[in-house]
């Protein structure tokens, strides 16, 4: 079922999720499946922004500086709800593709429907690629095979007060 899940087969995320227990559902929402998130100039092509832009045509020398936050919802059922750029660099629209991938993932439902503690998630997405020297220059920079590096921003749901103990 785990690898029918992760090719996409959507009758086998959902089987997957129907197993799961009221205990794995009130551990707050798991990931459960995700589409591949696309990636700039390798497999899964990203589509280009406008024509012009340093991130559809990259000139030597040049790495242009793009990053964006995206907010979303998880709803009791785990699916995600309202997902959306909330800030980033000047140019989003490179973004879309990352949203709407974002948008088509399955996360764990809550034990309890109006149990909605940790179901807001932001999660932040940088264009890098490694350093490199390029072949006559001494200058390091950011070289080669582009990529998105991922951070999850989302503040932890604060955890029940604990009653405090008095030594005896």
């Amino acid at each position: 079922m785990r690898l029918a899940a992760s090719d996409g087969d959507m009758a086998a995320v959902e089987a997957l999720i129907a197993r799961l227990t009221e205990e794995q559902k009130r551990m707050g929402p798991t990931l459960i499946w995700s589409p591949p998130t696309p990636t700039p100039y390798g497999p899964g092509n990203m589509p280009p922004i406008e024509r012009g832009s340093p991130l559809a045509e990259p000139q030597p020398g040049y790495f242009p500086f793009f990053w964006v936050d995206v907010g979303f919802a998880i709803g009791a059922d785990g699916r995600v709800e309202s997902a959306e750029i909330l800030r980033g660099s000047e140019l989003k629209g490179w973004a879309k593709p990352l949203v709407k991938a974002i948008a088509q993932r399955r996360y764990s439902p809550a034990a309890e429907p109006d149990d909605l503690a940790g179901r807001y998630r932001v999660e932040r997405y940088t264009l890098t690629a490694d350093f490199g020297t390029p072949k006559g220059s001494l200058i390091r920079r950011r070289a080669g095979m582009r990529r998105f590096e991922r951070i999850d921003l989302t503040v932890a749901p604060p955890k029940p007060a604990e009653a405090p103990t008095v030594p005896s």
